[in-house]
């Protein structure tokens, strides 16, 4: 029954989260003063988009009409919020003034930091940002100006006369010609030729291995290019760091291997060819620099380079980086120059009077030429034609919109009253289609007309509704390389044929959607469905074979459970789960599993655990971020504020504040306090009339523990024996019921997703007690202030911590409990660290918690030994009487209870047979190299953890003889000095060690002075024997309740 109900729970929190994460942000848009577009879960606001009802050029045409008054509207794409930006002042303040908070695209196919060899996108120009960007863009644009062009511009004539000619050779009057691959022919034949330095004729040779990879590489209907766009789309981040990349490896490999050969045979060679290896070699050599150049004519769509091209920088261009920005300029070349050189030549048909008045253009220019080739200079006086390409890109831009990534908060104020935060990560788009057929820049914008940009006309243009290369610095570098190519072909073509219209030419009128949109609903569905499915299994299987590639041993892993998914299912308690794995590699020094998805090293080696835990302690200093983390603003996350959960610096500066709080001279004036706490339990049931009292040991120290936290830590008098229902102590147990499903499935989550929780405000702790709790610490500090109130408690020593005045002192060498944690050198230092109000509370809620639970549960265990053990119970009696009448009538003192040898024997014992932590836990924050010297040598990676089995060592027969004996005699004066510490661990090893050991152990003994002076502890009818524990991965604890007697002495 347990095993479906932890299967059930740990897929509904999953669910749970899932559709939280899915719908986090669905709400953003509601705080700002826009309107905003509906939003469907995981589809966002683009489903028609992504569900194939509309092509991007129609939906963004779609959209732009939606809010046609306003200047800026809200949608999702997907999971992403979205700013579309309709008006011209705000585009030109996103893209141009204010650019710096907008430098970036959205990384939709990688990033630039991805080292993967094969992961070739993100190392674009266009894929890069930031600083990279900048100097990537300063270094490759002196190779796109004008001077560069007329170099190149005689490759592209070579590739335009070929095809010209390749028609001019054939019989036929009249060829029938698709367009699509008429272009791309050639569009692939002038990237080989300028781009990758090889001449290719794909008009003559259709079959030849560079047009053949290029078309498989542009294949995007594919299914698996379909699958990795949608995982782009939902999970950019997560499919960069898998390696995946929109391009196939075979693609990649087959085009690397042209430039590197290149490269390598012009290097060896020094061949020299105005091409696009050529200008990234002197890029890359730090030769090619931007040069003033003469004013010529330029095509009114020139995207102008800025300043930032125009630096001087020095960048090192990495092999990667080089074969990425020739793998760009193919793709621009092959796709998009192509399809913009066919709706070219397809307005032509259209509108034959306009291909007329071009074609006499050609011809006058081409008799003025006198016989001589086509110079990129004459072409870009031809005005005409540049006017016939200008709208042809107005009414079909090759990029619907443009995008922008928000770097940094930035605060848009649009004038008349409109004003509101463009939050970082979100994205802004410039919807350059709809600006481009809007009537208001453009009347009538359905027409095919060329006059708009002729010389009278186009001065009028705002260029802030003109953007077929996009605008402001991070325009398209290539423009006039495009413009050139464009230009050339159409020439070549137009001088020897005119288009004409057949029956196969479609009518641009005629829509291309077809009919059989909810056949691709459905299995755009299905592949979005199988994507998450696979990319969920893959992410939570992605590190399964870590432990295969290091020399130890590890256990089996299942799929989100990793090899803890027996405790999970409440097979094993947790110390029975620690021993259990302790046990199962008794020859191994170390060995891996898997806690849920994290790769865990449990180290069962002594001396290794003294490597890890202190020699090299730099490399393990913090614990898992297990319940959140100390950078969480969150006023309600308490448990990562705490010590436990501290990291880094922040943990060291917080450890030496507290540290002075727990010394011996602090707990002699605090064990006033817990002295009375003990007296009042005692005298309770002293005064009861019953020689024998029946009593459940939990709910006896809960109450005990819940009045000496709420003396010590939190300043308040309570007595829970006799004033049951107490507001403090009801609070206390409804913060430790982790067995609540609310709790469960936090629990759960916390383990599969710890970051996101945190992320989301998550806290183990409900708000009604963090309220509660946070409360009466804030009003005590405030009265203590006021009032000048000094008492020697926990509150007291926060606050001179918080003041920076409590500081360590030099400490009289005194008797110490073997269990007592030693602080280190990180702990005595001297430091300034300024606490806030949360973070102080916080450090009095993980009191509370150790207090409450911990130190209760302890207890309960030493008294239930006590019972099972009388013949150690009726000496500890002898010693405890013994002490008591050598005080002649006077209160017990900490040093006094300090001497109490067998009794610290005693706790000592109970604590090595079920401590109360099973295992302890560290972080690798470094890659650390773990080498035994006799061979066993390995890297413990950074973001992995090491386990030490507290349980398996205190269990261990090696280090303790007949171990599950309860035998005080292995701690007396002879014994103990041969134990080694690495083997006892209570209260945990090295600099992170628990900084209240002193105080709990002085607690513990406290109460069992007082209670066994007065009673002895017997065995009843409901007494567990012998004691189980709780099961599954939660708090230790007794499984059930603890009944035993106190019998009255």
């Amino acid at each position: 029954m347990e095993i479906p109900l932890g299967i059930a729970i740990v897929i509904l929190s999953v669910v749970i989260l899932l559709y939280h994460w899915i719908t986090r942000n669905n709400d953003y848009f509601h705080g700002k003063p826009i309107p905003s577009m509906a939003v469907k879960p995981l589809f966002g606001s683009t489903g028609p988009l992504i569900l194939k009802k509309f092509s991007t050029t129609e939906y963004m045409h779609d959209i732009y009409w939606k809010y046609p008054n306003v200047k800026v509207f809200g949608l999702f794409d997907a999971l992403t919020p979205i700013f579309v930006v309709r008006d011209p002042e705000l585009i030109k303040k996103i893209t141009v003034k204010d650019f710096d908070h907008f430098v970036d695209h959205r990384p939709m196919f990688g990033n630039s930091e991805n080292n993967n060899p094969y992961s070739m996108f993100g190392k674009t120009l266009f894929g890069m940002t930031g600083k990279k960007w900048k100097n990537m863009r300063a270094t490759l644009s002196p190779a796109f100006t004008g001077s560069k062009m007329r170099k190149m511009f005689e490759l592209v004539i070579e590739c335009s006369d070929s095809v010209a000619q390749y028609f001019l050779n054939q019989s036929k009057e009249i060829h029938e010609v698709e367009l699509i691959d008429l272009c791309t022919r050639f569009g692939a034949d002038v990237i080989a030729t300028c781009a990758f330095g090889i001449k290719m004729d794909s008009m003559r040779d259709p079959n030849n291995d560079f047009y053949d990879n290029g078309k498989k590489m542009s294949r995007f209907e594919r299914l698996s290019v379909s699958l990795r766009m949608i995982g782009f789309k939902f999970c950019p981040t997560l499919m960069g760091k898998l390696g995946i990349d929109i391009v196939d490896r075979s693609q990649v490999r087959y085009f690397s291997a042209i430039i590197r050969d290149a490269v390598q045979q012009r290097q060896a060679k020094n061949i020299i060819r105005p091409d696009m290896i050529h200008l990234l070699m002197q890029a890359r050599q730090g030769t090619l620099k931007h040069q003033d150049e003469k004013e010529t004519d330029e095509a009114f769509a020139t995207a102008k380079e800025s300043s930032i091209g125009k630096a001087n920088v020095t960048f090192n261009m990495t092999d990667q980086e080089m074969i990425a920005q020739a793998f760009v300029f193919f793709l621009a070349g092959f796709e998009t120059v192509s399809t913009t050189l066919a709706f070219v030549i397809h307005d032509l048909v259209m509108n034959q009077d306009v291909q007329q008045r071009l074609y006499e253009e050609i011809v006058a220019t081409n008799d003025a030429l006198e016989g001589k080739h086509l110079n990129y200079v004459t072409l870009q006086g031809m005005k005409y034609l540049d006017m016939v390409v200008t709208e042809s890109m107005r009414m079909r831009p090759a990029s619907p919109f443009i995008d922008r990534l928000c770097v940094e908060d930035y605060e848009l104020d649009a004038g008349e009253g409109l004003k509101f935060t463009i939050n970082k990560g979100t994205a802004v788009w410039i919807p350059a289609q709809g600006l481009h057929m809007d009537p208001k820049y453009y009347p009538e914008p359905e027409k095919f007309n060329p006059e708009r940009f002729n010389d009278e006309n186009k001065v009028n243009i705002d260029p802030m509704t003109y953007l077929p290369f996009g605008i402001g610095p991070r325009n398209c570098i290539g423009s006039r390389f495009a413009l050139m190519e464009i230009k050339a072909i159409v020439y070549y073509l137009l001088l020897h044929f005119s288009f004409e219209a057949n029956s196969k030419t479609p009518d641009p009128r005629e829509s291309t959607i077809q009919s059989t949109y909810v056949m691709e609903i459905n299995l755009a569905a299905c592949i979005a469905a199988l994507l998450i499915v696979i990319l969920i299994y893959r992410w939570i299987t992605r590190r399964n074979g870590y432990f295969h590639e290091k020399p130890i041993p590890s256990m089996a892993v299942a799929p989100l459970f990793g090899s803890t998914g027996a405790l999970i299912f409440k097979k094993f308690s947790l110390h029975g789960f620690i021993k259990h794995i302790y046990q199962k590699y008794s020859n191994a020094k170390v060995f891996g599993l898997f806690d849920a998805m994290t790769p865990i090293f449990v180290v069962r080696d002594p001396e290794l655990i003294k490597m890890i835990t202190v020699k090299d302690f730099d490399h393990f200093i913090d614990h898992r971020p297990t319940f959140g983390n100390s950078e969480n603003d969150n006023p309600y996350s308490i448990f990562g504020k705490t010590l436990f959960a501290m990291a880094g610096q922040k943990w060291r500066d917080m450890r030496a504040t507290l540290s002075p709080a727990f010394t011996g001279s602090k707990m002699r004036k605090m064990f006033q306090l817990v002295l009375e706490c003990s007296d009042s339990v005692t005298q309770y049931y002293v005064k009861q009339s019953k020689k024998t009292l029946e009593v459940e040991l939990t709910d006896l120290f809960t109450r005990f523990g819940s009045d000496v936290i709420a003396t010590c830590a939190f300043g308040i008098k309570m007595d829970s024996l006799r004033d049951h229902d107490n507001d403090f102590y009801d609070n206390g147990k409804k913060m430790m019921r982790f067995e609540r499903l609310s709790v469960l499935l936090r629990m759960f989550a916390f383990k599969f997703f710890p970051s996101l929780m945190g992320h989301l405000g998550i806290d183990i702790i409900d708000r009604d007690q963090v309220r509660y709790f946070s409360a009466l610490i804030t009003d005590a500090v405030k009265q203590r202030q006021n009032k000048g109130i000094i008492r020697p408690d926990m509150i007291q020593l926060l606050i001179q911590a918080r003041k920076g005045t409590l500081k360590h002192q030099d400490e009289k060498k005194s008797d110490e409990g073997f269990a007592t944690a030693i602080e280190s050198s990180i702990g005595k230092a001297n430091v300034s660290f300024n606490m806030t109000d949360n973070e102080m509370i916080a450090q009095a809620f993980v009191f509370f918690l150790a207090g409450f639970e911990t130190v209760s549960t302890t207890l309960t265990f030493l008294i239930h030994d006590l019972v099972t053990n009388q013949e150690v119970q009726q000496r500890l009696h002898e010693e405890i009487v013994a002490t008591n009448e050598s005080l002649q009538g006077k209160q017990l003192s900490y040093d006094t209870l300090q001497k109490m040898k067998y009794l610290d024997m005693v706790v000592t014992e109970s604590l090595r047979i079920r401590p109360a932590a099973a295992f302890l836990d560290r972080l690798c924050i470094h890659d650390y190299e773990l080498d035994d010297g006799q061979g066993l040598k390995f890297t413990i990676n950074k973001g992995t953890a090491v386990w030490i089995p507290t349980q398996g060592l205190h269990m261990d027969p090696q280090y303790y003889p007949n171990p599950e004996k309860f035998d005080p005699e292995r701690f007396n004066d002879e014994n103990k000095a041969n134990v080694n510490p690495m083997t006892y661990l209570p209260f945990g090893i090295g600099p992170r060690n628990c900084i209240g050991s002193r105080f709990a152990l002085m607690e513990i003994k406290a109460i069992v002075y007082y209670l066994l002076l007065h009673f002895s502890f017997e065995a009843n009818s409901k007494t567990p024997i012998p004691l189980e524990l709780r099961k599954g991965f939660t708090i230790v604890a007794a499984e059930g309740d603890v009944w035993i007697d106190l019998k009255a002495r």
